[in-house]
């Protein structure tokens, strides 16, 4: 039951109580049977080498656990019997499957393999080949820039905002395109509002001008309306049924609808 400093207790009152509910329980049984239970406080390697040597014990019986530390106390334990001119016999037990019956070595289990599986192509998403062939044309078009996710990207966006902050001086202003710039990693999960703030923090509050603490302030301000919204929508949402989805006709054909397109 000893306690570092500083670290946390494996054995709270409920679990104390049901390993001396179960100590008390052998002893009771071991009685009935006409023997007893020998119970001593204290750590394994030190307890243990003292009883064997004052009943003259040579060898000393235990149940193998395949845990690091648990397995730390066996060797323990082994050393200090070894100084009594005892011995530590360990066995296995407490599974329903012995080691020796398993088709592999338990230290050389088998990992998991799963298959990674392969990326589909935009086409294999049901997206159709005009609406493909058109996004390819559009160069201009706001999602043409999204030229990939990921990390990496996202922050290659960061650190061009951090540049134009610190290469504007006094007059440094942050675009109001930045947030659009960054939204569509920050909603896919590319990147993390804290991670994007600690980022600029890291880069532009070093130099600490007033231009750049303003640009922070104005990411702050960005990344704080945008949670904003993001919390409104546990006051605005609906249940089913109370907002009717609106459909476009089943004979609509291509022709017919506005054309449009998500980036």
């Amino acid at each position: 039951m000893a306690q570092a400093p500083g670290a946390f207790s494996r054995t709270g009152p409920y679990r104390a109580a049901f390993v001396l509910g179960a100590v008390a329980a052998l002893r009771a049984a071991l009685r009935d049977r006409g023997s007893e239970l020998v119970v001593r406080v204290g750590r394994p390697e030190e307890v243990l080498p003292q009883l064997a040597a004052r009943v003259g014990a040579g060898r000393v019986y235990c149940h193998a656990e395949a845990g690091p530390e648990e397995r730390a106390v066996e060797a323990a334990v082994a050393r200090g019997l070894d100084e009594q001119g005892a011995a530590l016999q360990v066995l296995w037990g407490g599974t329903l499957f012995h080691p020796d019956d398993l088709p592999f070595k338990p230290a050389a289990a088998p990992e998991c393999a799963i298959a990674p599986g392969d990326l589909p192509t935009l086409a294999q998403l049901g997206l159709r080949r005009a609406a493909l062939q058109r996004a390819r044309a559009d160069t201009a078009a706001a999602g043409a820039r999204l030229r990939g996710g990921g990390e990496r990207d996202a922050l290659a966006h960061v650190q061009a905002f951090a540049r134009e902050v610190q290469q504007g001086g006094a007059a440094a202003r942050p675009s109001p395109a930045f947030a659009g710039r960054v939204a569509p990693w920050l909603d896919v999960g590319c990147l993390s509002p804290r991670s994007l703030y600690h980022a600029l923090q890291g880069q532009l509050a070093p130099h600490g001008d007033g231009a750049q603490r303003g640009g922070l302030s104005w990411l702050l301000f960005e990344l704080m309306w945008r949670d904003f919204h993001r919390f409104l929508r546990f006051k605005a949402a609906v249940t089913q049924g109370q907002l009717a989805a609106r459909q476009a006709p089943v004979d609509a054909t291509p022709g017919s609808l506005p054309l449009m397109a998500m980036a």
